[in-house]
């Protein structure tokens, strides 16, 4: 009899995988070489009964696997070599040594590889783990460097990541150092063996509308890689002054070359990547404060296209020489009564790709309970609704009666559902 197949989740956090597409995901290599290591190595897959032979497994079962396969091969004897070998006519001797390089690169190829998993920070010093728990590599930096993704999680922390394709994962670090004497704000992509493969500096200086100069650092707000069609990749890069409100989208090759970029005059905090009209190409979505406007914003890029500076009502806010912007899309989010009361600006909380519809939440009266709200939009970025928290509705009375807002809730409740467009959607 076949096992069961575990829930999707098990106590210890591991995840199912129902495929051998996503068993290849996790292992960061082809779907063909899992097949191979589960014939050759012994993989750990468990099939279920049925006509099409679907397999399964769990993260767990293959971290253990990689470490004992790891564990195996260091403990392999190595071969005797003859002393007195057999003489061989030289045809022969060539033939033997195709054979045994074709034995070689396939071994070679089905033999996994101890990739970059986790890591920590000792002062200055990186130190990045593979996935059997053995050190890999460290990497001193000049200073010890900021992480901001350790008090805020909208900041992106390093991770993991097959920046090529090539099915090894790279290792990105966002460095930031603010120290007396250095002021750096860069995106590190390591190879497998902890060598710098590329390091790009992010943002540049820009000037503003009334003359001020937003020179670097700036620091990664998010990044996540990008499907452009015809089997080309790119990395996404969103970053932020470090004090200001200038925000950098950037555009990378797989080796680290800027191929182009858009600026926002307010921080862009969260990014999706998703393919949003099925063409085989990714879009950027994109939400954050529009400084120039006190508002939340929704900014769709195709990153084949995207280039230039978000348009601004306010010239005090627009970013000099930068060209003029080309969007997919621009959105402002409408603001409540209760939250233009309390702050100058709403505080983006949260964009999620919700089944068809992207969802935006913002936070309007923070410490409030139901001070939120969440804004919806079709796949095709048409404006669905804006619905807000349980609890709003008595926040709202209790301010109105407390003479702090100047409207009825039936005209809170529509004005609510009036979004102002900036860029029309356009495909």
């Amino acid at each position: 009899m076949s096992p069961l197949p575990p829930s999707s989740e098990t106590s210890t956090g591991d995840r199912r995988l129902d495929s051998w597409k996503e068993v290849a995901a996790y292992l960061r290599v082809s779907v063909r070489t899992v097949q191979s290591w589960e014939s050759h190595r012994g993989l750990p897959v468990h099939r279920m009964s049925g006509p099409k032979g679907r397999i399964w497994t769990t993260t767990a079962e293959l971290d253990l696997w990689l470490a004992a396969d790891a564990r195996r091969s260091q403990a392999e004897p190595v071969p005797v070599i003859p002393s007195r070998p057999a003489r061989i006519a030289p045809r022969g001797l060539l033939a033997l040594g195709l054979v045994g390089l074709g034995i070689f690169l396939i071994a070679w190829s089905l033999s996994p590889v101890d990739q970059v998993a986790s890591y920590r920070l000792e002062g200055n010093v990186l130190v990045v783990s593979g996935v059997s728990g053995h050190e890999l590599w460290r990497y001193a930096f000049d200073a010890r460097p900021m992480q901001p993704w350790s008090n805020d999680p909208n900041h992106a922390a390093p991770a993991p990541l097959d920046v090529d394709g090539d099915g090894i994962r790279e290792f990105l670090f966002p460095l930031w150092l603010q120290t007396p004497n250095v002021h750096q704000g860069r995106l590190i992509c390591f190879t497998n063996s902890g060598k710098v493969k590329w390091d790009f500096s992010l943002g540049r200086s820009v000037t503003s509308g009334k003359g001020e100069q937003f020179a670097p650092p700036y620091v990664v707000w998010a990044y996540a890689p990008v499907r452009l069609g015809s089997g080309r990749t790119a990395l996404a890069v969103s970053s932020h002054h470090n004090y200001e409100y200038p925000g950098q989208v950037a555009l990378l090759s797989p080796e680290g070359q800027l191929l182009r970029q858009y600026w926002h005059s307010g921080h862009l905090s969260h990014m999706i990547v998703t393919d949003l009209n099925s063409d085989g190409k990714d879009e950027l979505c994109l939400s954050g404060i529009a400084n120039g406007y006190r508002r939340i914003a929704l900014v769709v890029l195709d990153p084949n296209r995207m280039r230039g500076a978000s348009a601004e009502k306010d010239p005090n806010y627009r970013l000099l020489g930068l060209g003029a912007p080309v969007e997919m899309a621009r959105f402002l989010l409408p603001r409540s009564s209760p939250g233009a009361r309390t702050l100058d600006y709403a505080i983006p909380a949260e964009l999620t790709l919700q089944g068809s519809e992207l969802m935006l939440s913002s936070l309007e009266v923070p410490g409030e309970h139901g001070g939120a709200l969440s804004t919806y939009f079709g796949l095709d970025l048409q404006f669905h609704r804006t619905v807000p928290a349980v609890g709003f509705e008595s926040q709202f009375r209790r301010m109105a009666a407390q003479g702090l807002v100047p409207t009825t809730w039936e005209q809170e409740l529509s004005s609510l559902q009036r979004i102002e467009i900036l860029t029309a959607p356009n495909w």
